[in-house]
């Protein structure tokens, strides 16, 4: 994996917990990890002498605590839309069985 596939995958991440939990304080710290990644490629580009190698990069250890901390969000996020589904389908049926007609 090179420093460009990291960076997609964080901004992936990123993207991927703002649409599932846009108010998880989570979420800026991916988003402020990709940033400083960024960053870091784009400084590197300027000095030709510089290895990548050479370049310093984002303390990354904790990606895969906020990876499985994406996925609990997720999983959570997904029960929750099947709870408000199966609450709505029960009120749709209460207020069908009462003659009141629902879209």
């Amino acid at each position: 994996m090179n420093i460009q596939d990291l960076l997609d995958q964080l901004t992936a991440t990123s993207d991927a917990l703002a649409e599932l939990a846009p108010k998880d304080p989570q979420r800026f710290d991916v988003k402020l990890l990709a940033l400083q990644l960024e960053k870091e490629v784009i400084a590197g580009s300027f000095d030709v002498d510089k290895d990548i190698s050479a370049i310093t990069v984002v303390d990354l250890s904790k990606l895969k605590d906020l990876t499985s901390q994406l996925s609990q969000v997720t999983d959570q996020e997904q029960k929750r839309t099947q709870l408000v589904t199966q609450i709505l389908n029960i009120s749709k049926l209460a207020l069908r069985s009462t003659g009141i007609p629902v879209p």
